[in-house]
């Protein structure tokens, strides 16, 4: 449980994190990757220790906790992209699991 809260506070201190201004919103083609390998190991992790229910609204706490807080971050904002990967990647494990 403590890896599962650690791993939660570093998405969402990594996500509300100011980029540089040379990078500007869409200096980095790959963020599309990372977001995705982030919330797939991030529904790994909570499957260890929730249930599948609790797994998925964790999933979509943090997926959109961390795009909303960036309205308020300088340099990002929020896509709808990123949020629609965040929950492909946390429910690949999810439906994994079920089947």
């Amino acid at each position: 449980m403590t890896l599962l809260i650690i791993y939660c506070g570093v998405i969402l201190l990594a996500t509300g994190w100011p980029i540089p201004e040379h990078l500007g919103a869409h200096g980095f083609h790959y963020d599309k990757f990372i977001h995705f390998g982030l919330f797939f190991f991030l529904s790994l992790f909570a499957l260890r220790v929730l249930k599948i229910r609790d797994a998925f609204i964790l999933i979509i706490s943090i997926a959109l906790w961390s795009e909303i807080q960036q309205f308020f971050v300088p340099v990002r904002n929020f896509e709808l992209a990123d949020l629609l990967v965040n929950l492909f990647g946390g429910s690949i494990p999810l439906l994994l699991k079920i089947l």
